[in-house]
């Protein structure tokens, strides 16, 4: 009872245990991205907070593409990136029904 009361019934939230598994792929990647768009931002002709803002955006936006894409729906990938690999064998029925 006690503890059901101290742990936050959000706890077990889907977008938490989405973040929680992509925090580790996501600081992986997150630097190779950041230098790479930064690259060619800081020789735009704009002030520090335009540059400090879409550098932040587009590196927010990239690496979360790049995980959703590539590190979380193939094996090899999240493999290097130290996730669990998927179950990707066929699920067969007995009978000829259809879910």
């Amino acid at each position: 009872m006690i503890e059901g009361a101290l742990r936050p019934k959000w706890f077990n939230h889907s977008i938490l245990q989405y973040a929680s598994q992509a925090s580790y792929p996501f600081y992986l990647l997150h630097q190779t991205v950041l230098v790479a768009i930064a690259f060619y931002v800081v020789q735009w002709n704009l002030g520090i907070t335009a540059k400090f803002l879409i550098i932040s955006t587009a590196t927010l936006v990239v690496t979360g593409i790049l995980y959703d894409l590539l590190v979380k729906r193939i094996n090899i990938a999240r493999f290097f990136f130290g996730l669990k690999l998927r179950d990707t064998r066929a699920v067969k029925y007995n009978d000829d029904k259809t879910l």
